[in-house]
């Protein structure tokens, strides 16, 4: 008889950045060798947005043979997923090292699409604008402070 946890699977999702120096074109043989990894190990892949090349809002570094290499730009993307809690370390640990992935994040979530939250977010921030309410920009440093915060606040288990 298999283990609990071997047998309960959990949702979770990869956003990664894929370095810029690799062609557009090569770009979907990148994810398809992080899809092989998850198959790997026996996860499902639920849904995915293919990577788009983006900014940064700093720059990142890479050590690439002896080199570091700075990157101003990446392709981020990101896969959401179910597998076995035992298979996720292995999966985040293979997926690193994984030569043009330039970082990734890898977080517990839930099945259902997300999106509706930031929708109530836009609604509540036009109804405050309406009551005379301002709205105020966000400084980086508070915004770097809240994904600290809410990435500390994660744990992949």
């Amino acid at each position: 008889m298999e283990k609990t946890a071997e047998r309960d699977v959990k949702v979770y999702e990869i956003g990664y950045l894929i370095v810029p120096s690799i062609p557009a074109e090569k770009i979907a043989a990148e994810i398809s060798t992080i899809k092989d990894v998850l198959s790997k190990h026996k996860a499902t892949v639920l849904s995915d947005e293919t990577a788009s090349l983006r900014s940064l809002a700093y720059t990142m570094v890479k050590k690439i043979g002896t080199v570091n290499r700075r990157f101003d730009s990446a392709y981020f993307g990101w896969i959401k997923f179910e597998a076995a809690p035992v298979e996720v370390r292995l999966i985040e640990k293979e997926v690193k090292e994984v030569e043009s992935i330039l970082r990734l994040l890898l977080i517990n979530t839930v099945r259902e699409h997300t999106l509706l939250s930031s929708k109530l977010d836009i609604e509540t921030s036009d109804k405050n604008m309406a009551e005379g309410g301002a709205k105020h920009p966000v400084s980086t440093e508070d915004m770097d402070k809240s994904i600290d915060k809410t990435v500390s606040d994660l744990t992949v288990a």
